[in-house]
């Protein structure tokens, strides 16, 4: 029988870049979980408000979230 795995590992594959998976879990007070949708959710976010002035597709492996420190709620995005 094949192990399963967290719902969140398939998700971190499809929207998080290699580099953004090999830095999950060091943001203090955040599971791992909850940090790909917390960074799902922050790229969906630039997307819709990043389309209207550069008008075409960004894609989510594009797209880069970092945060900034340790504490919950600083993160930068890299196009």
């Amino acid at each position: 029988r094949r192990k399963s795995r967290p719902p969140s590992e398939g998700l971190a594959r499809k929207v998080l870049t290699e580099k953004e998976r090999s830095e999950l879990g060091n943001v203090e007070g955040v599971t791992e979980d909850e940090e790909v949708l917390l960074r799902f959710s922050l790229k969906e976010a630039a997307y819709k408000a990043l389309h209207p002035l550069l008008n075409q597709y960004v894609g989510f492996q594009e797209a880069e979230i970092h945060a900034l420190s340790s504490e919950v709620g600083s993160a930068l995005v890299r196009l």
